[in-house]
């Protein structure tokens, strides 16, 4: 008991010594943090996880101590160690370079994974967290995190460890190698990219290729991991669809026992199935085939995925030669080796990564340790890299590595957004990971020709090479590229082979594997029972029944040659219509039919477009340009228009000549062509269409024009490189309309080509309001009659139009029908088929006829082409001998005239004395056709087997592969463009061609106009030149069921008839009808006030008077005109005579519209919304009163554009009349941003910025001063209004509050004007926004000028602040506001001032301006009439000092400057063509309209170009009234806004403002001062935010900042200061070594010690004496701590000692007091013991001591405040310690120091005295 009281005094004395302590808080990171594995520092650092081991060491816990941190083991993977450097190769490239991040200076962290879940949570939070272990004393342990991004990891159970940890953070991760598809689930893994595609499509491409090869028994393996579960499902899910049966499908990871090891192989050996998928990474691939060689299975072809299946480490796994799987394109990364190599011992040696790595290629030691100590000998320095033969150097492929590489670019472009601007990087920006994940979803960039973006799964373009393990020359293994996968391809095209693949048993036969062999003809197949379905028996037929089914592929028929053929390394497949026949049998159904045949004339047009391909080919193969090396071939076919013989031509150019082409189990083969060029027809290009779209066969048409060809559903392999009957038919109904014509008839084919282009036409007819009064249908097959009966149809028709949709060989029997008994003249109108074929021109009845054709062409070598034919090369082609026999009627066969009918041909024949279609080149419309459709498969080609340097004939592809080249085609050809739209359309371009009689008496083809599907509606049909109809003339004829009625008639339908025809039945009694079919103007025109002639007026309005002339109207007689009123804005005519000016310049310049005379019709729209109406009706009317005298009162625009109108509202009054004309409008000052919806003003253009602009910088710059408190006031109108509710948004948006918001318009009353100044003098808001037209501003300073307010800060709309009238009001002196920028115009001030007395008495407006300008009268009238005196002569614009002189500024001016010369480019770029304009062409406003949309020019170094609302960029000066030196203001630009530029960069200032008081000082406007720091708003009730009043913050809060809108709580260790705005540490208060009370206490507490460590040791000696107990529960599983007690003062910390455990302390007491309260009772019954005995007094005194102490102890101990709660404590300690050592040991010690003869037990038991002590 003794012992034990010693030991617990000694523990509490260490205990009280321990209670001082440590300052908590600060945030310590868990674990030591771990070095990267390799790093390099920089301003911004991205980190790399990359699997370089393969395994973790493992440690036995024993949960007694802390673990070891985790450790990667296991051999290093060389190629994993290769993408690491890549990451440090490209950082370093980055880094050099000047394009990309500037001036900032990238770094790394790179760690190793060890491919192991624990690592790489560990990877991620480190470099989520960085290497500091203490990392923030702040209150809270957030940070950011310490990269950017990470690259990683290379495996996919890893990268999705990671993912799951760093998404939620926001931290992108972008992989190279991570292929799960998995991954892609945004849900799961929002901030995961890869630039390595999804297993997913690898899957996918898998299946197919297995399906492609006709396995349909194969094996499964796969890793057991994210990688492998999640890729093998997806391709069994895959292979289940294709009907591919799997044998087994087996999982195996490398951490798992051998003995699941040995049982997959065992599985693998024992299958039937000759085909084994693995998808397997490769370090469990490598344990897989290992274990396999130990016991070889048999010989089988392994399909790989691209994890393993182009890893250099499994070459030398013979058992896998003529593995097939699909892989990362290769990839070269310039510089990369070199970087490789570069690796010094000294830089080795700086990483253990690099230092192992060293030591494991070259077999040393670089730590310079004896060869005992280390295995190794120390490497002396003759180590070569480049000798090196590993992963590590070997940069042959660099697939996976390519992936690193894309990926830190992709980090790094997505940083260059984040702190580049256009000028300079900032590498201060603090990157946030989130912003880097965002842009990383906008990338887009091609780096050595890698595009690198990320679809919405942050994944890549699936593309993949097919790699086949083939042996090379020296026996050793390679991989060889034999295909392509394209997963953006369309289904069944992403799979395609370029060379032969050897298989595993060293053939190119495709290996079998089956579950049961086909069953022969004579059996069935009988699934065996729990088998696959791919497992059957052969069952014999019962008897009755056979199977007639064999494996061997015949063609059915014999093949035919082709009509003209060439052969080459690739033969472009052809089919044209040269006859019109096929020669028809009667079938007996008792033998086989003969071939089909063509028969019938030839068609040699037809012969002259399939001439065109053979004369194409030979061009390209004599051409280096394109598909150099390489020959092309041709298989040209008659199909003689024929259905059944298009078939016939399109299975013959699939299949080829060969009978018996192939001899394996599969009957497929490749395509003989990789792409056809016809057919002529519709109906035969669909057949053939048909046929050809599922085989993935391109067919490229010349001449097949039938709009359903364009259904991508029917024919998705069809394009042309002719329009779509859908435009011919669009402009044909055009066309109609265009010429008034109501009535017509209507004939067609009745054949595809003509009933699809005619339901086209009927349908756009009736859409244009067009009657047809007969719709009739023939095809040249059918019966005479039907012939007969059409023509009557026409002969008896009342329509004086007809539009024959028909194919040239149909209208050429409906023409000779109608020739036998012509019908009444007519005008006709062609379709392109037979409208330009020179055949037709023999129809003299069709003189006039009109139709759509395609454009002429030039062909250079064409002619002589055709005319080099030779007889004896006629004789090589029985096609070429018809036409030759045919042409000069002679035998070329040699045979007697007796058996031919026609003489021997003897030689003299002459081609160029031919004169028939197959030699007629004047034209080459549909020819050119041809030529294009050849030359765009060439290029398809082109880019399927070529690449920069050289075309490879030996590459294998499908047809499919071509298809999806000619999608992308896009080339010229002689000026020719061929490019195809998503129908496989070109775009449509016509020439309208009219039949005209030439001077010899002949007619020919006349190209009068052209229509452009590509110009917007209406502006695609236009005339060139005059037209000559059918009856010579020039006038339109006319064609309508009914003519017009007459005023006092009505139009009354005929019943049964269409609308077109109608009656005129006379009105009733009482009843009138006042309409004429002359067209007459409402009201006399108006003369401009400024105007010249021209070829091409252009309009203008501008706003030179603010008023109208009022008048009361009585309704009794016709108004009178409306008439501009009030004082002249001089300004606005220096406007207007700019106008007048930058025409005159382009006049007299030859650079733009050279031979071209512009004028211009100029109005005053007085401001006044009536007034621009009237203007608007008046420029697109033009001035004649009666200005049409057709069935038509339409009629184009006097004025191709317009320049105007100076205010909004009235620009808004214009345009919306002017927009459905397609009358552009270009605008010099109409600001509103409501202009710019392209919804309601489609044809509105500006010069001058939009207010939308105008309003943010307003607000931008308010905000920038500071001002929170501003009143508003503008102009009532549209401008105002409008601008104000811009600038209101922006300014709410910006937290700025307005006082008032005031409107006021010239022409409201007065009294509402008073108003608005009486609101302004009142306001308190020092600051006023005055967003007001020139002439509004100008009446409401007035107004205050009469009592002036208190001096104010007025911020200006451009409108008025630069407005030199307005620098004569004082009181807004120091004003502010946006302006457009100042310019120059040479030569406008001279213009302006060159105006004469005479030139100015030309128009009323100059003279107006002349004499109110001089106060005298040019009108020589007296001085009593006029009230002024008249003009002498001596009158000087050069002295005049006014807004129409004043050329200093030239702002708005240059607005209409460069109005005016948008208008200019945009009609030369329709009326000229490269140095010549044409004059007589007819502008429509619609093409000004779509060339202004593509204006770009630049002037007197002004750029000019409209944005897709119209407007331009906006640019604005700031400009500040300042007083000069003689006291008169002026304007100073002060700075600029360029809304072009980022925001918060787009407003500057450049020199300092003076204010309203003079100062430089800026001034304040607020509701309510701010609240200092220590105080909060409180919003006043009823006001805006920004009146507040401030409040103290509460007791424990702070604000520290201005206008804090809340007070925060100090946190628990701080206190707030006397002003309350930060908070302070609390003092910590406890018992101090240095104060006396401490002092005393420890001086007692050592004292205490040492006098029980005396005592100890007097015991220890005399051991035989007392009792030893040792009590150290409490102190060994929780001991007391130092604690910080915050609750007891607010103002300040005692630090005290935390029990720990309670259970604990009260156990000890509670056993002391326990041990106590026995000693006393025991000292009590022992007290009558004898004395040498008998310590109960002694005892007795102790514990009543220790009781004493100890109950007193609770009651001081509550009570005692702060520090003195410890003394108390320790005071409590010390005092019963003490009370022991002198009641009980004291006497003790005293006897065994002292009297050593009492201390023995004889003594003790014997009966001593007691008294002796």
């Amino acid at each position: 008991m003794n012992a034990h009281l010693i030991l617990t005094v000694t523990l509490l004395f260490i205990t009280s010594r321990t209670v001082c302590g440590v300052n908590l808080g600060s945030c310590i990171l868990q674990g030591d943090p771990k070095p990267p594995d390799l790093f390099e520092d920089g301003d911004i650092i991205i980190g790399g996880a990359f699997t370089i081991h393969y395994y973790v060491k493992t440690e036995k816990h024993t949960y007694g101590r802390r673990p070891q941190p985790l450790e990667c083991s296991g051999s290093m993977d060389f190629r994993e160690l290769r993408f690491a450097r890549a990451l440090q190769f490209t950082v370093q490239e980055i880094n050099n370079s000047s394009d990309l991040l500037p001036g900032i200076t990238l770094g790394y962290h790179i760690y190793d994974s060890c491919a192991s879940v624990p690592m790489a949570i560990k990877v991620a939070l480190q470099l989520a967290n960085g290497l500091d272990l203490v990392f923030n004393d702040t209150d809270s342990c957030a940070k950011s995190a310490a990269v950017p991004a990470l690259i990683g990891d290379s495996a996919s159970t890893p990268a999705v460890t990671i993912s799951r940890l760093l998404g939620p953070l926001g931290i992108p991760q972008v992989s190279h190698y991570a292929t799960c598809a998995c991954l892609s689930d945004k849900r799961q893994h929002p901030t995961f990219f890869r630039t390595i595609p999804s297993d997913h499509h690898q899957a996918a491409a898998l299946a197919r290729m297995v399906k492609h090869f006709g396995w349909t028994w194969i094996g499964a393996v796969c890793s057991d991991s994210d990688y492998g579960n999640n890729g093998m499902a997806s391709f069994l899910k895959a292979a289940e669809e294709e009907g591919i049966c799997v044998e087994y499908s087996e999982a195996y990871y490398r951490t798992q026992p051998r003995s699941k090891l040995k049982r997959v192989a065992d599985v693998i050996r024992k299958s039937t199935a000759r085909v084994i998928v693995a998808f397997v990474a490769a370090g469990d691939m490598r344990f897989i085939l290992e274990e396999l060689s130990q016991q070889p299975t048999p010989p089988m072809q392994w399909i790989g995925s691209e994890a393993w299946v182009t890893d250099p480490q499994m070459l030398r796994f013979n058992l896998c030669i003529g593995a097939v799987g699909v892989a990362i394109p290769r990839s070269v990364i310039p510089g990369f080796r070199n970087f490789l190599l570069d690796l010094s011992p000294e830089q080795a040696q700086k990483f253990p990564l690099l230092t192992e790595f060293w030591e494991s290629s070259f077999s040393c030691s670089l730590k310079r340790q004896t060869e005992s100590s280390t295995g190794m000998p120390a490497c002396d320095g003759t180590e070569d890299m480049r000798a090196l033969q590993n992963p590590y150097t070997d940069t042959s492929q660099l697939r996976v590595t390519n992936m690193v590489y894309k990926a830190t670019y992709a980090i790094a472009h997505a940083l260059h957004s984040i702190v580049c601007d256009e000028k300079q990087c900032d590498k201060n920006i603090k990157v946030e990971p989130r912003q880097v994940f965002e842009k990383l979803k906008r990338m887009n960039f091609t780096k050595n020709n890698y595009s690198v973006s990320f679809d919405t799964n942050g994944d890549p373009m699936a593309t993949y090479e097919v790699v086949n393990w083939q042996l090379q020359g020296d026996n050793s293994i390679d991989f060889v590229t034999v295909g392509q996968y394209d997963a953006s391809k369309p289904k069944g095209q992403e799979f395609s082979l370029s060379r032969d693949i050897i298989w595993y048993d060293g053939s190119e036969k495709v290996p079998v594997s089956v579950c049961s062999e086909s069953c022969s003809p004579g059996t069935r197949k009988a699934v065996k029972k729990g088998r696959p379905v791919c497992c059957y028996d052969c069952i014999n037929c019962a008897d009755g029944e056979i199977s007639n089914e064999t494996g061997t592929c015949i063609l059915q028929g014999d093949p035919q040659l082709p009509d003209l053929f060439e052969d080459g390394d690739f033969v472009i497949g052809g089919a044209f219509t040269i006859h019109y026949y096929v020669k028809t049998e009667k079938h007996t159904y008792t033998r086989r039919p003969q071939p089909l045949e063509c028969s019938g004339s030839m068609d040699f047009r037809g012969l002259r477009l399939a001439r065109a391909l053979q004369f194409t080919v030979q061009e390209i193969n004599n051409n280096s340009d394109l598909l150099p090396g390489v020959t092309l071939g041709y298989h040209i076919y008659d199909s003689c228009a024929s259905v059944p013989m298009a078939i016939k031509v399109a299975l013959q150019l699939a299949n080829g000549l060969d009978l018996v082409f192939n001899d394996t189990d599969s009957c497929a083969k490749y395509a003989a062509v990789p792409a056809l060029v016809g057919d002529s027809a519709s109906t035969p290009a669909v057949s053939i269409s048909r046929l050809l779209g599922p085989l993935g066969i391109p067919q490229v048409s010349h001449y097949a024009t039938c709009a359903c060809l364009s259904d991508k559903r029917q024919h998705p392999t069809f394009f042309r490189t002719i329009p779509s009957d859908h435009h011919q038919a669009a402009a044909l109904a055009r066309m109609v309309k265009h010429f008034g014509w109501t009535w017509i008839g209507a004939v067609r084919s009745d054949s595809d080509y003509g009933n699809n282009g005619m339901a086209s036409f009927l349908k756009a007819a009736e859409e244009e309001g067009i009657c047809v009064e007969y719709s009739e249908a023939y095809y040249r097959t059918q019966p005479r009659s039907k012939l007969k009966r059409v023509a009557d149809v026409i002969r008896k028709s009342s329509a004086r139009v007809i539009v024959a949709f028909m194919g040239a060989g149909d209208i050429k029997f409906l023409l000779e029908e109608l020739s036998q008994q012509p019908p009444a003249p007519m005008q006709w109108i062609g379709s392109e088929a037979w409208v330009s074929d020179p055949q037709m021109l023999r129809f003299n009845f069709c003189i006039g006829a009109v139709g759509f054709a395609i454009p002429r062409s030039v062909i250079p070598g064409f002619r002589n082409f055709l005319l080099d034919l030779s007889s004896e090369q006629a004789l090589k082609f029985p096609l070429l001998t018809e036409f030759w026999e045919s042409s000069f009627s002679c035998s070329l066969k040699r045979q007697t005239v007796s058996s031919t009918g026609m003489p021997e041909c003897d030689g003299t024949e002459d081609l160029r004395d031919l004169q028939n279609p197959y030699t007629d080149t004047s034209q080459l419309r549909i020819t050119n056709m041809v030529y294009k459709a050849t030359y765009a498969i060439a290029h398809a080609l082109h880019g399927v087997i070529c690449n920069e340097k050289h075309c490879d004939k030996n590459i294998k592809f499908e047809p499919r592969r071509v298809f999806d080249q000619l999608k992308r085609v896009n080339f010229t050809k002689n000026n020719y463009p061929v490019s195809f739209d998503t129908n496989g359309d070109p775009v449509a371009a016509y020439e309208l061609v009219n039949w005209q009689f030439q001077g010899e008496g002949s007619i020919d083809f006349v190209t009068v106009g052209h229509y452009d599907a590509s110009q917007s509606k209406g502006q695609e049909f236009s005339l060139s030149r005059a037209i000559i109809w059918y009856d010579g003339s020039k006038k339109v004829p006319v064609s309508v069921c009914s003519e017009s009625c007459s005023p006092g008639t009505r139009k009354a339908v005929k019943k049964g008839r269409p609308v077109c025809c109608y009656d005129c039945i006379n009105c009733a009694d009482g009843e009138i009808s006042n309409e004429t079919d002359t067209c007459i103007l409402q009201a006399d025109p108006q003369l401009p006030a400024l105007f010249k002639d021209g070829d091409f007026v252009i309009g203008g309005a501008f706003t030179i008077h603010y008023y109208l002339k009022t008048e009361k109207q009585v309704y009794i007689r016709r108004p009178q005109p409306l008439e501009c009123s009030g004082s002249m804005d001089f300004r606005e005519l220096r406007f207007a005579r700019a106008l007048q000016f930058a025409i005159q310049e382009i006049n007299n310049g030859s650079d733009l519209l050279p031979g071209i005379t512009l004028g211009y019709h100029i109005y005053d729209s007085c401001g006044s919304v009536p007034m621009a109406i009237k203007v608007a009706l008046q420029l697109a009317n033009g001035l004649d009163l009666i200005f049409n005298n057709t069935d038509s009162c339409a009629k184009s625009a006097a004025v191709p554009a317009l320049v105007g109108e100076s205010g909004s509202t009235p620009s808004i009054s214009i345009s919306r009349f002017f927009g459905p004309f397609g009358i552009p409008q270009v605008s010099h000052y109409a600001t509103c941003a409501c202009l710019s919806d392209k919804r309601q003003y489609p044809t509105f253009f500006r010069t001058i910025p939009s207010d939308h602009h105008q309003a943010a910088a307003l607000a931008r710059m308010v905000k920038h001063f500071g001002w929170t408190w501003i009143g508003a006031v503008r102009s009532d109108s549209d401008y105002g209004n409008n601008g104000m509710a811009s600038f209101l948004t922006a300014a709410e948006e910006e937290g700025i509050c307005v006082e008032y918001s005031e409107a006021y318009y010239r022409t409201q009353p007065r009294s509402k004007l008073k108003r608005v100044a009486e609101v302004i003098r009142r306001s308190t808001a020092r600051v006023i926004v005055a967003f007001l037209a020139s002439g509004d501003m100008r009446l409401l300073l007035e107004e205050l000028s009469q009592q002036p307010p208190p001096p104010m800060q007025w911020i200006g709309s451009e409108s008025w602040v630069t407005d030199p009238e307005m620098l004569r009001f004082n009181l807004c002196i120091g004003v502010v506001g946006f302006a457009i920028p100042r310019s120059v115009i040479p030569g406008l001030r001279d213009f302006l001032l060159d105006l004469s007395p005479e030139q100015a008495l030309e128009f009323p407006l100059l003279t107006e301006f002349w004499e109110s300008s001089f106060s005298c009268s040019l009108k020589r009238q007296s001085v009593f009439s006029t009230g002024m005196p008249e003009c002498n002569g001596t009158e000087d614009l050069r002295a005049l000092q006014n807004p129409y002189t004043d050329t200093s500024q030239l702002r708005v001016t240059n607005m209409v400057y460069k109005a005016t010369y948008a208008i200019a480019h945009a009609l030369h770029s329709i009326v000229c063509k490269e140095s010549r304009c044409d004059k007589s062409i007819k502008v429509d406003p619609r093409k000004v309209f779509d060339q202004l949309k593509r204006v770009n020019f630049t002037k007197n170094n002004y750029s000019i170009s409209f944005d897709t609302n119209g407007d331009p960029v906006a640019i604005y000066e700031l400009v500040n009234w300042q007083l000069k030196g003689d006291g008169s203001n002026d304007f100073v630009t002060v700075g600029q806004y360029d809304a072009s530029q980022p925001k918060g960069q787009d407003f500057s200032l450049s020199r300092a403002i003076i204010w309203f008081d003079g100062s430089k000082k800026v001034p304040v406007s607020v509701c309510s001062e701010s609240c200092l720091p220590g105080t909060r708003k409180a919003v006043q009730k009823g006001r805006p935010v920004c009146c507040y009043d401030c409040i103290n913050c509460a007791e424990g809060e702070i604000s520290n900042e201005t206008d804090s809108l809340d007070c925060h709580k100090c946190p628990p260790e701080y206190w707030p200061n006397k002003e309350k705005d930060k908070c302070l540490p609390k003092p910590v208060e406890f018992l101090s070594w240095d104060e006396i009370l401490g002092i005393i206490l420890a001086v007692f507490s050592i004292a205490g010690s040492l006098v029980a460590l005396s005592i100890t040791l007097v015991f220890y000696k005399n051991r035989t004496s007392p009792i030893v107990l040792i009590c150290v529960l409490w102190l060994t599983i929780s001991p007391p701590f130092p604690y910080n007690n915050m609750q007891h003062y607010k103002e300040k910390i005692i630090l005290e000692c935390n029990l720990g455990s309670a259970i604990g302390f009260w156990a000890v007491l509670g056993y002391i007091g326990l041990l106590a309260f026995l000693c006393f009772v025991l000292a009590f019954l022992a007290r009558k013991l004898p004395d040498n005995f008998n310590e109960a007094k002694f005892i007795t005194f102790s514990m009543l001591i220790f009781c004493a102490v100890w109950i007193t102890f609770v009651p001081a101990y509550v009570s005692s405040p702060g520090k003195f709660t410890v003394a108390v404590e320790i005071f409590a300690i010390l005092a019963s310690s003490f009370g022991l050592i002198l009641c009980i040991f004291a006497p003790k010690c005293f006897i065994i120091v002292f009297r050593p003869e009492q201390n023995t037990k004889k003594h003790l038991m014997g009966k001593v005295p007691s008294k002796a002590l």
